[in-house]
């Protein structure tokens, strides 16, 4: 008997086939067959889409179907590297999915906040660390840290009471990293 995707190969049928395929293969454990077959999706949904009259036809119809199983195969790689205990993993393009023992690492929490949040962020080795907190039109509104601190996780907490709702941005720099990261202030 022909399969779905034999019978109607220019069909939604099809990608349809291939998307359950994908999650199927990963319930069975084979990441490559399911990525075989999110690929196979990924180029009949581009091919539809490329044959048909659409105001936009770079725009995917199925883009949150599609994004969906690649988070899946994504958590299924990670869920594959923590049980054979490597802690980290490579993307298809050869880039490393776990951050780098190097890697200034920062997060607020709340976000969005009112009016107080936490920054908390992580450094790899002492260095002298600068934290200010920047307005959407790039003035400065608060430095919260400047000066040395130890490697390891540290938190600092931001009391906005005095400014207006909107998006800010948080600039840390240690001697050799950069990060920005955007909080939102909803009062």
């Amino acid at each position: 008997m022909a399969s779905v995707i034999d019978q109607y190969p220019d069909s939604d049928h099809a990608f349809h086939a291939h998307i359950l395929s994908a999650f199927t293969q990963l319930q069975l454990g084979d990441i490559k067959k399911a990525e075989s077959h999110l690929k196979n999706a990924v180029v009949h949904n581009q091919n539809q889409m490329t044959g048909e009259r659409s105001k936009l036809p770079q725009e995917s119809r199925y883009a949150s179907t599609i994004g969906d199983a690649q988070f899946a195969i994504h958590r299924a790689r990670e869920k594959r590297a923590v049980k054979n205990g490597s802690g980290s993993f490579s993307e298809p393009d050869g880039s490393d999915s776990s951050a780098e023992k190097n890697d200034v690492t920062a997060q607020n929490h709340p976000n969005p906040f009112n009016p107080t949040t936490t920054i908390s962020f992580s450094i790899p080795e002492r260095s002298h660390v600068e934290l200010v907190v920047y307005d959407v039109l790039g003035r400065k509104v608060a430095i919260l840290a400047s000066r040395n601190f130890t490697s390891g996780d540290h938190s600092v907490r931001f009391n906005a009471s005095a400014l207006a709702s909107g998006i800010y941005f948080y600039h840390l720099k240690t001697e050799h990293h950069s990060l920005v990261q955007q909080m939102t202030l909803i009062k």
